[in-house]
């Protein structure tokens, strides 16, 4: 997907009442999306060979630079975005691992 070509369509609001209700709306988005990612890891658990497999550091490091290049190409700032996903990323690790640990073989 190229994101370059991707139009933000925020809203010219008129007071901080109906800024807050964008805002609003687009948490729970996230968090809908949030919870989406989360099933993936924690179905990726399932491939793990061992608990120290998890954490690939090869792969988080190809996911921050993706998302990099998003915002890069919405022209928003990068390192907002890869913060953000540098947090994330290690949440969903304990979680995938909280899910390694829990599965039935």
């Amino acid at each position: 997907m190229n994101f370059s070509y991707y139009i933000l369509d925020i809203k010219d609001c008129s007071s901080l009442k109906e800024i807050r209700h964008h805002i609003d709306l687009l948490d729970r988005e996230i968090v809908l999306l949030l919870a989406k990612r989360g099933e993936y890891v924690r179905q990726a658990a399932k491939f793990k060979e061992n608990i120290g497999s998890v954490e690939d550091k090869h792969r988080i490091n190809e996911i921050i630079t993706k998302v990099e290049k998003y915002a890069n190409e919405i022209n928003f700032d990068s390192s907002i975005v890869s913060q953000i996903y540098e947090f994330m990323i290690r949440i969903y690790v304990e979680y995938e691992k909280k899910s390694f640990r829990q599965r039935k073989y």
